[in-house]
């Protein structure tokens, strides 16, 4: 529960797991959401760590990245949304 809480308090983190609940999201997708490499790097990381998203290698030509909610992420999506005040959206 620790590392959830420790990843959720990092900036730009409930913005990619909101982001993420409506489907994957490719790394540079996450790049526009924190705004830099670097962040969406350490905040992919921390996320994966804590079990709330997933990543998984695309055989598309780049072999880009595909990032996901995992099952964790998905319950922690309506109590992230219910802290801070999220409307309910179906």
């Amino acid at each position: 529960m620790a590392k959830i809480l420790k990843a959720l308090a990092r900036a730009k983190s409930v913005e990619i797991l909101i982001a993420l609940k409506d489907g994957g999201l490719k790394f540079n997708q996450i790049v526009e959401i924190t705004g830099n490499t670097t962040t969406a790097m350490r905040r992919t990381r921390e996320l994966q760590t804590a079990g709330l998203i997933g990543r998984k290698v695309l055989q598309d030509k780049q072999r880009s990245v595909e990032y996901y909610l995992t099952k964790k992420g998905e319950k922690v999506i309506p109590l992230v949304k219910a802290l801070l005040g999220y409307e309910k959206a179906g």
